[in-house]
């Protein structure tokens, strides 16, 4: 089980988020601590923290529930995304030295 202050953390980061990107949000931290507390089980903190951050990259309209329930699909998406960043310069910088030498 995760500690009180690690869930509460969790879903403090999520309504600071939504507050900068949508506005203000009220989340029942006694009900949602045990969706954090899950969360926490299954998952590293820091990956929360990086699937959070993908999340409100792509989703104009985030809420807590679709973030829970999918947090380890966010997670694979934006390591998908950084692999696909990755590759994507390296093929820039090839073809870029391909037409200098050219």
């Amino acid at each position: 089980m995760a500690e009180r202050k690690d869930c509460h953390a969790l879903i403090s980061r999520f309504e600071k988020m939504y507050k900068e990107r949508v506005g203000p949000i009220i989340i029942n931290r006694h009900t949602e601590r045990w969706t954090a507390d899950s969360l926490l089980e299954s998952m590293d903190r820091q990956d929360l923290y990086k699937a959070m951050d993908y999340y409100f990259k792509v989703n104009s309209r985030p809420t807590w529930a679709i973030f829970a329930r999918r947090a380890d699909e966010l997670l694979a998406a934006c390591r998908n995304a950084e692999v696909d960043a990755e590759q994507r310069a390296a093929q820039r910088e090839k073809l870029r030295r391909i037409i200098n030498e050219s």
